[in-house]
């Protein structure tokens, strides 16, 4: 939370950073492609070296490691891991759907776990220990302790996590600009609003996506309010 969307996903988008060869690549995953890591036998996992502004081909079997397997394997032609077979491209790793809609999930995790954990840990510390010393003095086993008794607690605080994640999400537009623009199937309803307000100046297209985002959004606090109204009267 300490960070803002834009500052997150210009972060992930040094991480995920593509450039054709011969330019070097400056993106960390691309250049744990590049070197980085070793074989079984100890030996230096190399791929995809650039020398003299040519791109040499050097696979190493037996790089077997996190970082050799990631070297050896081109993920943008990811459809099931059966699939995955050595290849001697770079990965261009936001242009391949559905490979880029994770990772721009996985900035969406990243910027919001913090805050996430940080409110449930709260609400976890705030239950009565004498509810769960009952529990453990009945026999209950931690696992049993914490989905019986202290996730009903803590009901409440999931709610409230859950519909502002939820809302956010659906106002989702810095991520997407910032990383694809929308491009490669990763458009969302507040990019196509921006860009039909500012981009296409078709103001009615706008004005009906947001109604759309508005649409979609008020079912969660009508349910949220409803939520509300049954802890007060508990």
């Amino acid at each position: 939370m300490a960070i803002s969307g834009v500052g997150s996903s210009a972060i992930f988008k040094f991480i995920y950073a593509y450039r054709p060869p011969p330019l070097t690549q400056i993106g960390f995953l691309n250049g744990l492609r590049v070197t980085g890591g070793t074989d079984d036998n100890g030996n230096p996992c190399k791929n995809n070296i650039i020398e003299n502004g040519e791109k040499i081909d050097y696979v190493n079997d037996g790089c077997t490691q996190p970082i050799g397997w990631l070297q050896q394997r081109d993920l943008t032609k990811f459809t099931s891991f059966e699939n995955i077979t050595p290849d001697d491209s770079f990965l261009s790793w936001l242009v391949n759907f559905p490979l880029n809609t994770v990772l721009l999930m996985i900035i969406m995790v990243w910027m919001y776990t913090g805050f996430a954990m940080i409110v449930f840990s709260a609400a976890i510390k705030a239950v009565p220990s004498e509810i769960t010393e009952a529990g453990r003095i009945d026999g209950a086993s931690e696992a049993r302790i914490f989905l019986s008794v202290i996730m009903p607690y803590v009901k409440s605080t999931i709610v409230v996590v859950a519909t502002y994640l939820t809302v956010t999400v659906l106002k989702a537009y810095d991520i997407v600009f910032v990383t694809t623009r929308g491009d490669f199937e990763t458009n969302l309803l507040a990019v196509k609003m921006m860009d039909e307000f500012s981009k296409f100046l078709h103001f009615g297209r706008a004005s009906t996506v947001s109604i759309l985002i508005f649409i979609s959004v008020v079912p969660i606090i009508v349910l949220n309010i409803f939520r509300n109204k049954e802890d007060e009267a508990l």
